[in-house]
């Protein structure tokens, strides 16, 4: 094959020609560039250990794998001028595989992290980690130690990620804070006891890659903490919040937007103890991942903040859910006791007026399924954390409002109670969905479940 050129950031360069430390680590911002730098330092090391006949690519989850570092790293060999099914081929199961062909052999195994103590297979050359904040430390350790494959040239591991606070991940590479570390290169660190080295990249440096507007909606996100910004935006180690009450709610949570879908149930959850009316639209949706099947909770749609009337919040739920497609789709109807009780007002309670407003908008299944008993706070958090923590709650990425419900949202000092400041507005979304989480979804396992409509005697 004849050369190619591509702009790699300062950092990939560094790292191409650092084959001598044990460990390179990139921390930096959202959209900073890291994976596709990752794939090609793993490329590189690819050609470098062309005896050795295995690597291992790691992301969080299967889904990550799949619309992530696959299609990257796809990408980076297209652009060196590859041709799938020339020069190497997909394989998908029993896990995902890049294969080289042409005679190098070597084979890309991808993993995700969901079961640490299964990754013990061959021996190999290099293995990168992505999204190491996300991970475990377990599985930070089991990967290291496959790295010890005779044949290979460069013996090393490549991992990055944005900082997700003050875990394993920190203490492990935050050169800014641990002994050790030689600070003389602005943002290029040096371990040289323990052979590592940590390039810390900004958001802002990708740029060229990136939407105009995207440091602009990134400030917009997280610019209510500081510790965020850092993050987020400067790559940098930091408490995110020290009472942080959905502290579980990582990128990985994240999914690309999809549309609801008119064959399964839409669960459509309320906060009403504020203006504006909060509401967001959850569904159970399966995924295929690894051969298997999992359900997720899936937040696909939220209120716009402008309904300070529950008929106004009827409307905007029908725009983002059409009647002429939902009509005959079964919507649940779940939120805040409150919502049972009568009203001086008007006749009914606010229940019962959602259900008459989606009535008349042209909705024709609608159930009221909101308890009417006190669902306790701090075990509401404790549910919607787990469903956060097992991968079994995912939000939308057009769901800003309840983004930024789980990452503002904060326990008060020395109490197991939210913290609600006059006027406040950011816990209302999360609010919403702890009702429904605490209620439907206390004991979910992402199995299949089967609706049973009724018994034999």
């Amino acid at each position: 094959m004849s050369e190619v050129e591509f702009s790699a950031k300062w950092w990939v360069v560094e790292a191409l020609l650092d084959t001598e430390k044990k460990v390179l680590c990139v921390t930096g911002g959202l959209g900073g560039g890291k994976t596709d730098g990752l794939v090609t330092l793993h490329h590189d090391r690819v050609v470098k250990n062309k005896l050795s006949k295995f690597s291992m690519f790691f992301e969080p989850t299967h889904r990550l794998v799949e619309t992530g570092a696959v299609p990257k790293y796809e990408k980076h060999l297209q652009r060196l001028g590859f041709i799938r099914g020339v020069h190497y081929k997909v394989t998908k199961s029993p896990h995902y595989k890049i294969t080289y062909l042409l005679g190098i052999g070597h084979e890309v195994h991808f993993h995700s992290f969901e079961r640490p103590e299964l990754i013990v297979s061959v021996d190999v050359s290099h293995v990168t980690i992505d999204e190491a904040g996300d991970s475990e430390k377990e599985a930070y350790t089991n990967a290291r130690r496959r790295i010890r494959c005779p044949n290979a040239t460069v013996l090393q591991m490549l991992i990055g990620g944005a900082p997700q606070g003050v875990n394993w991940f920190a203490d492990e590479f935050d050169s800014e804070v641990h002994e050790g570390w030689d600070l003389s290169v602005d943002r290029d660190h040096v371990n040289h006891y323990k052979g590592y080295r940590r390039f810390i990249i900004w958001t802002d440096e990708n740029m060229d890659n990136l939407p105009s507007d995207y440091i602009e909606n990134l400030m917009i996100d997280y610019s209510h903490n500081p510790g965020l910004v850092n993050s987020y935006r400067f790559g940098k180690f930091c408490p995110l919040t020290l009472n942080a009450a959905y502290s579980n709610y990582r990128q990985y949570n994240d999914i690309d937007d999809i549309e609801p879908s008119p064959d399964r149930d839409v669960n459509l959850t309320f906060d009403f103890n504020a203006q504006p009316v909060s509401w967001v639209s959850i569904q159970r949706i399966p995924f295929t991942e690894g051969g298997r099947r999992i359900f997720r909770q899936v937040c696909i749609h939220e209120s716009n903040d402008e309904a300070n009337q529950l008929s106004d919040a009827c409307i905007d739920f029908a725009v983002k859910h059409p009647p002429h497609i939902f009509g005959d789709t079964l919507i649940r109807i779940f939120g805040d006791r409150t919502g049972h009780a009568k009203s001086h007002k008007i006749d009914g309670s606010d229940f019962d007026n959602i259900k008459k407003y989606l009535k008349e908008l042209g909705f024709r299944k609608i159930e009221i399924c909101a308890a009417k008993a006190v669902a306790p706070e701090a075990e509401s958090v404790d549910a919607v954390q787990k469903m956060l923590m097992n991968n079994l709650l995912v939000i939308c990425k057009r769901l800003k409002g309840l983004r930024r419900s789980w990452l503002a949202t904060e326990w008060q000092v020395g109490v197991r109670k939210l913290l609600k400041p006059a006027k406040e507005t950011h816990t209302h979304k999360g609010d919403a969905v702890k009702y429904y989480i605490y209620q439907e979804c206390r004991d979910e396992t992402g199995n299949y479940r089967r609706k049973i409509f009724g018994t034999n005697k």
